[in-house]
């Protein structure tokens, strides 16, 4: 998630400041694997994640309702307003934390199995 708040923070802007700027997909699995997740401390990760929206949120509280509707062109779902680019963003945050709270539960669950 810190790393496609990273991506957010550069499409907002780009937006923001650039006619129709062309945005590209990634492939989540291959930076997962390429950038060693597994390995990193979820404490840091948590917090750069925690600051980049802090960051683009008071941005975009900032900005005028004319904004919301610049457009970007996604390579993958074409023509993006930025309204719609974030409500994207928000939609795969909460898939995320459903995942996260998911792995949680079967983790505790498999942890609170009564010891034969």
């Amino acid at each position: 998630m810190a790393d496609a708040e990273l991506l957010a923070s550069a499409r907002i802007r780009r937006v923001i400041t650039q006619d129709r700027p062309e945005m590209h997909g990634y492939k989540q699995e291959l930076w997962a694997q390429s950038l060693a997740y597994r390995r990193q401390k979820i404490e840091a990760v948590s917090a750069r994640f925690a600051l980049l929206r802090r960051e683009n949120s008071a941005l975009l509280e900032m900005i005028g309702e004319e904004v919301w509707r610049l457009k970007g062109r996604h390579d993958e779902y074409g023509d993006l307003t930025l309204r719609e680019l974030i409500e994207d963003y928000i939609t795969h945050t909460a898939k995320h934390l459903d995942q996260m709270r998911s792995a949680a539960m079967a983790y505790e669950a498999s942890n609170n199995k009564p010891q034969a």
